[in-house]
């Protein structure tokens, strides 16, 4: 579907078969929006806005959602695979994707059963917005949000997750990043900075697990305060003007 807009629209329900490109969704309201792509792929949006804006439950059937070249501007918009597929392994990949001005994005997690559920950030910059990903029941397989992502003056929120990694290049500013019920955690290479704080708490089954900051910088007066549980790997680790690492216990 290309070159589509939805504009002061209230909408309950909406169906897509195909992926959007070059479209918008613009002051408008949409109760649902069921993305179902023919043979089981994962759905596409690309080169799309969506701007002052609520979307109740984008709903995913088939293997996954892929937005790309797009923007969420002032939005609040809600992700969840369809539950008609329980055994599918769904990837939500986020490629190149500005979320600014005031913006909420969720996530929801997989039930109990045998699907599972990945995240995937490349080159995605939140400003002034919040980021929530949750379980419904069994935890997240992998999210990994890296790869020069920036997240800046907001507040991310992953609880959850079996494995959490974020990549050379990408940098926290000035966010309040807490991770709960994780079980493995990666900021290797990592810069926080503008006095952010991150908070890793209990691990995901109760049990000592790693949490690497291999080469990571904390600086600017930001914090990272870590559950006395987490084993931390520290080389190359590096705080300056007033970075704290700081076991909960403190």
């Amino acid at each position: 579907i290309f070159d589509f807009h939805f504009i002061n629209s209230a909408i309950r329900q909406a169906q897509f078969s195909d992926s959007i490109d070059s479209s918008s969704i613009t002051h408008s309201s949409i109760n649902t929006m069921t993305v179902a792509p023919y043979g089981q792929q994962p759905f596409m949006i690309r080169n799309s806005t969506i701007s002052g804006s609520r979307i109740g439950n984008i709903l995913v059937n088939g293997t996954g959602f892929q937005l790309t070249q797009s923007t969420i501007d002032s939005s609040q918009v809600q992700f969840k695979a369809s539950q008609r597929n329980v055994l599918a392994d769904y990837l939500f990949s986020f490629s190149h994707v500005a979320v600014q001005s005031g913006s909420t994005i969720r996530f929801l997690g997989p039930l109990k059963g045998k699907s599972s559920y990945s995240m995937s950030w490349d080159q995605v910059r939140t400003r002034h917005s919040r980021v929530d990903l949750r379980t419904r029941g069994k935890p997240w397989r992998n999210v990994m949000m890296g790869n020069g992502s920036v997240f800046q003056r907001s507040q991310v929120q992953l609880n959850g997750i079996a494995r959490v990694s974020s990549t050379a290049d990408s940098r926290i500013v000035a966010t309040n990043v807490t991770l709960r019920k994780t079980r493995d955690v990666s900021l290797a290479s990592t810069k926080i900075f503008g006095r952010s704080r991150v908070s890793i708490q209990d691990p995901l089954d109760g049990k000592s697990h790693g949490l690497n900051l291999t080469n990571a910088i904390l600086q600017g007066g930001s914090r990272i305060t870590v559950d006395p549980l987490w084993n931390i790997e520290r080389a190359g680790f590096v705080t300056r003007t007033g970075g704290r690492l700081i076991r909960s216990m403190e």
